[in-house]
């Protein structure tokens, strides 16, 4: 099948949806182009190949990667938002795990000044703890400059 286009009379806030399918006639993708300049393309491991079962790409209206999310088979999803512009935020990337119950697990931030916030949620409340910061002075250390563990009793230890 060929593009889909919405009729200028319906409004949508679509513009072209292109799907393109596997020999087999499975969903292989989706490709949303909308009528504000963004595009979304939604992948599908419709042969079951891969850890996951769909990834999900943004754009924006200039054509750069916004968000990207990657849903894995088991339930677990994890997004990577992208800051395009730099001075929204003081982070030009932000990686979010969450677990097959979709409570958050980890924030893994890359800040703009090329150091790196790591922020490990107890989600399953297992441990004493409930969120454990560590702040890095470069994306590649592997060795915390300092860290800031939040308590379940409320406390915050800073080491």
């Amino acid at each position: 099948p060929g593009p889909v286009y919405a009729p200028a009379h319906l409004h949508a806030a679509w513009s072209q949806v292109i799907t393109t399918y596997s020999a087999t006639g499975a969903v292989m993708s989706v490709n949303t182009y909308k009528d504000n300049g963004q595009r979304t393309l939604v992948t599908y491991d419709h042969a079951g190949t891969q850890t996951w079962s769909q990834m999900t790409y943004t754009y924006d209206a200039q054509g750069r990667l916004d968000l990207l999310e990657t849903q894995n088979d088991n339930g677990a999803r994890q997004t990577i938002d992208y800051d395009q512009v730099q001075s929204e935020n003081t982070w030009s990337q932000l990686i979010q795990f969450y677990d097959a119950q979709n409570r958050e697990d980890y924030r893994d931030y890359r800040m703009d000044d090329g150091s790196r916030v790591f922020i490990d949620y107890d989600q399953a409340s297992t441990a004493a703890w409930t969120s454990w910061e560590k702040d890095y002075l470069t994306t590649a250390s592997t060795t915390p400059n300092r860290q800031v563990i939040t308590y379940d009793d409320g406390s915050v230890v800073t080491l």
